[in-house]
């Protein structure tokens, strides 16, 4: 007679900063959740087990309608994904566990009508314009202030690249 014990696993915490991505439209938003792997394992040896991520506890416990690993995008700023860890050689071994995702819409106003205008009385071809007063309300479009900061550039490349702002 011999008797086989099976290890189901253990989930480790995902840290929740670990999953969290910043964009301007939620469609925008994509994760790979194979990334959560190694964390989830921790010291587990990932040959002992099959993982897969899942939308909601159920599906997770029928290993049913598992989550593409890399390019989801959720359909929520903030989604619950459960991961299901089973053992390779006894699926119905397994154990589950959950971690969050979010996304942080970051919403820019359309400020393609501002135009900005001074007399130049001066005739030295340059004038000062107070953008902050001027132009931050509009940037935000009825975002809370105190939580975004907004900066000015001189070329898009340097707004890409979040370098040498202007003011």
């Amino acid at each position: 007679f011999t008797a086989t014990g099976f290890y189901s696993g253990i989930v480790n915490d995902v840290p929740a900063e670990d999953n969290v991505v910043c964009v301007e439209i939620l469609s925008d938003a994509s994760f790979d959740l194979q990334e959560n792997t190694a964390t989830i394992l921790g010291t587990q040896d990932a040959a002992d087990f099959n993982i897969s991520y899942h939308g909601s506890q159920d599906d997770a416990d029928n290993n049913a309608s598992p989550l593409p690993l890399t390019g989801y995008t959720p359909s929520l700023e903030t989604e619950t994904i459960f991961v299901r860890i089973e053992n390779v050689n006894k699926t119905d071994c397994y154990t589950t566990g959950s971690f969050e995702i979010k996304v942080n819409t970051i919403r820019i106003g359309d400020l393609s009508d501002v135009a900005l205008e001074e007399c130049d009385d001066d005739n030295d071809a340059s004038a000062s314009f107070n953008l902050v007063e001027e132009v931050d309300a509009l940037a935000l479009a009825g975002q809370d202030s105190s939580a975004y900061t907004v900066s000015y550039y001189t070329s898009q490349a340097d707004a890409d690249l979040g370098m040498s702002a202007a003011v």
